[in-house]
Parts: C-alpha cells; sequence; structure tokens
C-alpha cells in the first residue's frame, strides 16, 4: 500500500525505450541525482508510477515494459534506492500527445507498505 510520496518529477526529453539510451538516461540521471539521498532511505520498499508523454505517431510504436526498464535503471544510478528489486509496486501508462508538446515521463514514487495476510 502506497504510503508517503517522496517524489514527483517530470522529466522532458525524448522518450527511449531501451536502455543503453545514455541521453535519456542521462536526463533521468541529472533530475534525480541531485535531490535522490534526502528522499528516501536506501533500503525501504517503494511504489513507482510512470507516465510516459509520447508523440501520437510514435505511442504504439513502443513497448511500455522497455520504457519501464530504462527509466528504473536510472533511478537506480541516481542512487534513489540501493537496487531496483526495492520496487514493489509498478505502474505505467502511455498517454498519447499531440507533436507540438515535449515528450516526457513523470515519475511518481511512495513508500511502500507490505502488508502480510494470516491464514487460519
Amino acid at each position: 500500500m502506497r504510503q508517503k510520496q517522496v517524489l514527483d518529477k517530470y522529466v522532458i526529453g525524448d522518450v527511449k525505450t531501451y536502455r543503453m539510451d545514455r541521453y535519456w538516461q542521462g536526463l533521468i540521471f541529472m533530475e534525480i541525482e541531485p535531490i535522490a539521498s534526502k528522499l528516501v532511505k536506501k533500503n525501504v520498499p517503494l511504489s513507482v508510477k510512470l507516465s510516459f508523454y509520447i508523440h501520437k505517431y510514435r505511442v504504439s510504436k513502443v513497448d511500455i515494459d522497455n520504457l519501464c526498464k530504462s527509466v528504473l535503471d536510472a533511478l537506480d544510478l541516481s542512487g534513489l534506492y540501493s537496487d531496483d528489486s526495492l520496487v514493489h509496486n509498478l505502474e505505467s501508462s502511455k498517454i498519447s500527445i499531440n507533436q507540438d508538446d515535449p515528450e516526457g515521463v513523470r515519475i511518481q514514487v511512495w513508500e511502500w507498505s507490505i502488508e502480510t495476510t494470516q491464514t487460519s
């Protein structure tokens, strides 16, 4: 269950689907790294919501799982968390935008509480 929100950041840039795009990951890193150490404890489970704003002519051509992987790797590199296995909840969406609007991703992160249920 989502608890305290620790990050809500919009990063403008050409949304990329592959992990090795250093420029796209660099944009995310530059936005997150300066504030990452102040946001969360390094070993806290997290919930991440990624909203990708993509030009309408490209929105159906990009795989959402690859979009997420690229951003999650950049968040890991920025020091937001010590390992991406700490992401216990992931929500993502692709939002179609006009060609005149800039592409980007809205990154929202919350602390995540792990609810356990006991069975009798």
